[in-house]
């Protein structure tokens, strides 16, 4: 695959990958600031499963493959923005590979109880 076309999907799904995760931040932030009394475990349970979602989207293989594919040309080696987000996604996806999803999710959620 060319690399511009590998970066250019890279690009996207970091950025859906983001989307999620902003949505996740938003209730987050609600939670802390007008969530109802009774609605803490609910709150913990969205907030949870789409970190769940988060994770499991940062870590596909797809993009595992893509991120090895690029490790090895041009772009990875430059100085620009490009390579510095190659090496950014591929610090971030090593760290996050290592975490089980349930992990992920059950700390989202006890994150969230306990801050409210």
């Amino acid at each position: 695959m060319q690399a511009d076309h590998a970066y250019a999907e890279l690009l996207l799904h970091f950025r859906s990958h983001a989307l999620i995760d902003s949505a996740k931040n938003v209730l987050e932030w609600d939670g802390e600031t007008m969530l109802p009394e009774g609605g803490v475990a609910h709150r913990g349970d969205q907030i949870a499963e789409l970190a769940g979602i988060a994770h499991e989207k940062f870590i596909a293989p797809r993009a595992l493959e893509r991120l090895e594919e690029l490790s090895s040309t041009d772009l990875a080696r430059g100085t620009g923005e490009r390579a510095t987000n190659l090496r950014e996604w591929r610090r971030s996806t090593s760290r996050k590979c290592r975490l089980e999803r349930k992990l992920v999710e059950r700390t989202a959620r006890l994150t969230s109880v306990a801050q409210h």
